[in-house]
This record gives C-alpha cells, sequence and structure tokens, in this order.
C-alpha cells in the first residue's frame, strides 16, 4: 500500500504528491510549516498543505502594513495576529471560516487553473465536492 502513488493516481499527477494538513490553528507554526515545505519538498515533489488559522491578517513579502491595514479596525481585536508570508502574494484576512492551502511545486510548472483543479480533486478526496 502506497499512499502517495495512491493520491498521485486520484489527482492525475505526472509527479509525486503529498499532502499535508495542519491541526494548528497558528498563522505564524502554519507559515512556518510552508516555509520548511518550500525549502525541503525535492524538486521531483509536489507538496499540496492545508490549514485553518485563528484569526489573523497575513501581509505578503513586500507589503508595506500601514498601506494595507485598516489600524482603526485592527485595533478592536487585541487577539488578532498580523504575520508577513515569506512568499509574497497580496494581504489576506484569515478566519475560522476560511480553508487555506499552500502549494509547493516548481516556478516552471504552475498554471493557475491547474492548481485550481488539483485543489478541488483534493478537496473533493476528503469528502468535501468542490467545483472550479
Amino acid at each position: 500500500h502506497n499512499p502517495t502513488m495512491e493520491l498521485t493516481s486520484l489527482l492525475r499527477l505526472n509527479a509525486p504528491a503529498v499532502i499535508y494538513r495542519s491541526l494548528s490553528p497558528s498563522i505564524y507554526r502554519n507559515l512556518a510549516i510552508e516555509d520548511w515545505l518550500l525549502h525541503n519538498t525535492p524538486a521531483s515533489q509536489l507538496a499540496l498543505l492545508f490549514y485553518i488559522n485563528a484569526p489573523c491578517v497575513v501581509l505578503g513579502r513586500n507589503q508595506a502594513i500601514l498601506a494595507e491595514v485598516n489600524h482603526r479596525w485592527l485595533g478592536r481585536d487585541e487577539d488578532l495576529r498580523i504575520a508577513r508570508r515569506f512568499s509574497g502574494g497580496g494581504c489576506v484576512v484569515h478566519d475560522w471560516g476560511n480553508l487555506n492551502y499552500s502549494i509547493i511545486m516548481p516556478r516552471e510548472r504552475f498554471d493557475r487553473r491547474w492548481v485550481a483543479e488539483l485543489v478541488a480533486r483534493a478537496i473533493d478526496k476528503l469528502g468535501a465536492p468542490v467545483r472550479v
């Protein structure tokens, strides 16, 4: 029984893939896992990480917090965390209702539609039907 081969077949991939699910609600821990995967996943492998964070604001690598965050709104919740993603991207708000994912793959293989379909198939295999 080889779960990586089964996953590769189910998701219709041409390379081995591994799905990770973090049980931590900590944005700091989940970004650390993402960064570790980014630097340690073999180039021949695809990694997909799913996680749900406690309420937080996540900035991209090159964004200015003063330009992206409404400080009056932010000041209303002392428990709201702010974090910066090493991989770039836009400013987003996470909460208990968001299923977040990170995909680690060679840049030259990246295709937005293919990734969306891959994530939909993975979620579907976990028991929640999804359409792209």
